[in-house]
């Protein structure tokens, strides 16, 4: 490696972990508006770690995934927002984006886990968003083995850890 690209590589996976960081803290809160803006901020840095890492299908998914974000945010207070052609418009986006950005089979992982995490943050329910966030995790873990991105692997272990303790603490917990 040379001199560039061993700082590059360093430089992404620190942006990975602060991306970790948001994203672990997300599946935390209480409120569905709370953890899309800490998902807004997580996938925003992602996307800056993929593309430092040289890894443009994770890039580019992810900063779909920003976008989602936004659009989702509103979704309770805004009647465009809430169109179900959203659902469809960044399933077909994540397999466009795949299909421009492919790089090898591994490729199919990230759109996986874009359609998993759209269909987890359409719904209303916390419980229900932390559900599907599982095979999210699955699926990037594989891609960021491949990707080298190790924030990425630590980050979908944690994410997984957190969304556990989330589920007994706040969704199974008898009350």
């Amino acid at each position: 490696m040379d001199f560039f690209t061993q700082h590059s590589f360093i430089i992404a996976q620190i942006i990975g972990f602060c991306a970790m960081a948001t994203a672990i803290t997300s599946f935390q809160l209480r409120k569905r508006k709370s953890i899309l803006i800490f998902q807004l901020i997580c996938t925003a840095l992602w996307t800056l770690h993929f593309f430092v890492l040289g890894n443009m299908t994770g890039c580019v998914i992810n900063g779909i995934q920003t976008f989602r974000c936004v659009i989702f945010y509103f979704k309770d207070t805004q009647k465009w927002a809430q169109n179900k052609i959203w659902l469809v418009l960044f399933f077909v986006a994540s397999i466009v984006a795949g299909v421009l950005t492919w790089e090898n089979m591994w490729s199919l992982f990230p759109i996986v886990g874009m359609m998993f995490s759209t269909v987890s943050l359409w719904m209303q329910n916390p419980k229900h968003i932390r559900l599907l966030t599982l095979p999210v995790a699955a699926v990037w873990f594989v891609y960021d083995t491949v990707c080298k991105s190790y924030a990425g692997m630590c980050n979908e272990v944690l994410a997984s850890i957190s969304v556990i303790t989330a589920l007994l603490r706040l969704d199974y917990r008898k009350k």
